[in-house]
């Protein structure tokens, strides 16, 4: 079993794991809409990273000019939440335009947004959507679209909020359709990715737990699940080695709710 010391992290100044500097940031606002979920990529080819965000994308200006929203798909709103959770730029078809990828907070439906071209941005045509996968799943939040197995291919990992819905990784055959491996019965508000145990292999962090990747063929049988706590993480969880000691920690945020921590790992035993 991993064995953490927690560490508390202040937003507000704290500088000790990172360097004496603190950057500074200037606020833009963007737009003020029901969406949740960003991605950053150069949409229009012209070598400068644009942010697409739900219903709209947006052109970089570059050093002047304003940030123009653009519009890329209709989505409906429920709750007070538009159907739109997490947002992965990622070009699925291979035509040499980068797409947007995004599900759903309600409903089980993964869609990718074929990017128009430039003459479809310029005329501000509204991006064709595509059913990628059906998740089965109701309680989507925030899943991560990334390659897991190292083939060279994202994988879908579908997060799900409800921590009695089942992990599951879409990944891709030899022609490109996505097939579904679950990983395991358990789930939880929150994900990360990354090798935990420093075994070489890359770990499934969940909200109540994480799941060990096996020997071989990740997805010939279940991972095994270590519960290890009852937490709402972040949407990523990160996996990185904040003091330097070669073993890896978990950095993650309070999920609706305040504060960053830190997780230091004191190594793990044979449990």
């Amino acid at each position: 079993m991993k064995h953490f010391n927690i560490l508390t992290l202040s937003l507000l100044g704290s500088t000790s794991l990172f360097g004496a500097h603190p950057i500074k940031f200037e606020t833009q606002l963007l737009a003020v809409d029901a969406n949740e979920g960003v991605a950053v990529a150069d949409y229009d080819k012209d070598g400068k990273p644009d942010v697409s965000a739900g219903r709209n994308w947006y052109r970089n200006p570059g050093k002047s000019g304003a940030w123009v929203p653009r519009p890329l798909r209709i989505i409906e709103d429920k709750g007070g939440y538009a159907h739109s959770n997490g947002e992965h730029a990622y070009d699925v078809d291979g035509d040499g335009w980068i797409d947007v990828v995004s599900n759903s907070f309600w409903l089980p439906e993964v869609n990718w947004y074929r990017n128009p071209g430039e003459k479809g941005l310029k005329w501000g045509r509204l991006w064709e959507q595509n059913l990628l996968i059906d998740t089965q799943q109701k309680t989507n939040e925030l899943c991560q679209f990334l390659d897991i197995d190292g083939d060279g291919k994202r994988e879908w990992i579908a997060n799900q909020w409800n921590k009695k819905a089942p992990t599951i990784v879409w990944y891709q055959d030899e022609k490109g359709k996505f097939k579904g491996h679950t990983i395991g019965p358990q789930s939880g508000h929150g994900i990360g990715f990354g090798d935990l145990n420093n075994d070489g292999r890359s770990d499934i962090v969940i909200g109540t737990g994480w799941y060990e990747r096996p020997e071989g063929d990740p997805y010939a049988e279940p991972w095994k699940y270590h519960p290890s706590w009852t937490k709402s993480l972040s949407c990523p969880v990160l996996i990185r080695d904040v003091n330097g000691d070669g073993k890896n920690d978990l950095i993650w945020g309070n999920g609706h709710d305040y504060g960053v921590f830190a997780w230091v790992s004191k190594g793990f035993d044979n449990d």
